[in-house]
């Protein structure tokens, strides 16, 4: 006959709770060599976005609409959005409908 040995709550508790510390500080261990790369993807992509980088420094106004053409632009843009038009499509799916 053979007896089953069960530990401790307590035994599983510390088991659980050393397996939890390990699992963290291993966590832990790896951030160093990560970090020297994180967001380089991300700052690149942004350099390549970038048509004037040194845009900040032009003083020179912008040129652009008359203030009467660009309050009419702003108020059709917000009044949009109060009142969307309805949108009707030519388009089909390209599916049939039969009737049986």
């Amino acid at each position: 006959m053979t007896t089953h040995f069960l530990p401790s709550p307590r035994t599983l508790l510390r088991r659980c709770a050393l397996c939890g510390l390990a699992a963290a500080l291993a966590a832990c261990s790896t951030t160093p060599r990560l970090d020297h790369q994180f967001g380089a993807r991300t700052r690149q992509d942004q350099a390549q976005q970038t048509l004037n980088p040194q845009a900040g420094q032009n003083q020179t106004p912008v040129t652009g609409l008359d203030p009467q053409t660009a309050t009419a632009v702003f108020d059709n843009y917000v009044r949009s959005y109060r009142t969307p038009e309805a949108h009707t499509s030519n388009l089909s799916s390209g599916a049939t409908s039969t009737s049986h």
